[in-house]
């Protein structure tokens, strides 16, 4: 089994995006190239192949971006902490300081059923109350 790589900065995420798209092209163009005296299965197996690295690429991508996404949201809070007394604040009261602007429950919007907004359910953010 081949060791899993781990996109750690943008430039490979770029690079990993660009293969991605490569690959996705090569498989479009063996599904409609004709085989010319390529055994099916063979063909078959290149695809399966590509596919497989494809899966991988997609997966490597998921997880940079949800890293990428879960920094851009704790950096702030990070920030805030150092200009606060942190040991004092609770992670909900945190999430309520940095998130007021950007959040509809956080800033007191109308709420329906109790449902807070679509921002906070994302990052698994208590509710407000």
């Amino acid at each position: 089994m081949a060791e899993k790589f781990v996109i750690k900065n943008d430039l490979q995420h770029r690079n990993t995006l660009q293969h991605l798209r490569k690959f996705e092209e090569a498989v479009s163009g063996l599904r409609h190239q004709p085989l010319n005296g390529t055994h099916p299965r063979l063909r078959q197996a290149e695809v399966e192949a590509l596919e497989s690295r494809i899966e991988d690429f997609t997966k490597e991508i998921e997880e940079w971006e949800a890293q990428k996404a879960l920094t851009n949201f704790i950096k702030p809070m990070v920030e805030h902490a150092e200009k606060s007394n942190f040991s004092k604040k609770t992670v909900r009261q945190l999430a309520d300081e940095v998130l007021k602007d950007e959040c509809t429950c956080r800033r007191g919007g109308m709420l329906v059923d109790g449902v807070h907004c679509e921002r906070c359910k994302s990052l698994g953010l208590p509710p407000p109350w």
